[in-house]
């Protein structure tokens, strides 16, 4: 079936794009990070870092995993200031996937 008449319209990219990044620890997130910075660099409005840790995390009286996450993505927001406009950094609990949305 064929269908006419005009062509929805398309959205514009947004000139500075928010990039989300989630900062497991692994080869491929640091990799997604200097990509990021490579290609996008000034033209990335904002840059969130993220660390999904397990919802027991929220009820160590120690929070230490939130306290080592907070320390890594601090360690990358230190190398990503000055290459994008703004950086951000979030720890967050539960499922990653989920918890990346």
């Amino acid at each position: 079936m064929a269908v006419s008449g005009p062509m929805p319209a398309r959205q514009a990219a947004p000139a500075n794009p928010r990039v989300l990044i989630g900062m497991d620890g692994s080869m491929g997130s640091q990799e997604a990070l200097v990509w990021a910075l490579d290609v996008l660099g000034a033209q990335c409005g904002v840059l969130i870092l993220a660390k999904v840790v397990h919802f027991d995390a929220t009820d160590d009286a120690t929070r230490s995993d939130i306290a080592a996450a907070t320390q890594r993505l601090a360690s990358s927001a230190d190398h990503a200031e000055g290459t994008v406009g703004v950086v951000n950094s979030a720890v967050l609990a539960g499922p990653p996937a989920e918890a990346l949305r």
